[in-house]
């Protein structure tokens, strides 16, 4: 079984963070710690608002082009002392970046519905 402590959402809609955070925290019990760098700030407070207290959510407002926040993103997670090697990336369709190499997962959401992602991340902390 792989330790599971981050999801990091770079570049995925707020919509669909909202719909993965469904879907996991009614599927595992980890991981309780998300990092979602989103756009829309209205978008990203709501998602606080509702599941700040039962996730710790850390809400990062970026541009909509998520280009060139590469290092940004990992300073990010290194101030919060995410492992990268705990963390799972979950990037958005319009994100270039394939992400880092020492990640746990990389989930990239094009044409990948949320279900599935979901089942992904549940077979992967169980070591499927």
């Amino acid at each position: 079984m792989k330790k599971l402590t981050a999801v990091v959402c770079f570049g995925l809609p707020e919509q669909q963070v909202d719909i993965l955070m469904e879907g996991l925290t009614t599927t595992l019990a980890e991981p309780r710690k998300w990092i979602v760098f989103g756009s829309d700030a209205n978008l990203l407070a709501a998602l606080k608002k509702l599941w700040g207290e039962t996730i710790e959510l850390i809400a990062v407002i970026v541009p909509a082009s998520t280009e060139g926040l590469e290092e940004a993103a990992l300073s990010i997670l290194q101030s919060e002392q995410v492992a990268l090697s705990e963390a799972v990336w979950v990037l958005g369709s319009g994100t270039a970046w394939r992400g880092p190499d020492d990640a746990l997962a990389i989930f990239h959401s094009v044409g990948v519905h949320v279900d599935s992602l979901v089942t992904k991340l549940a077979n992967l902390t169980a070591g499927r």
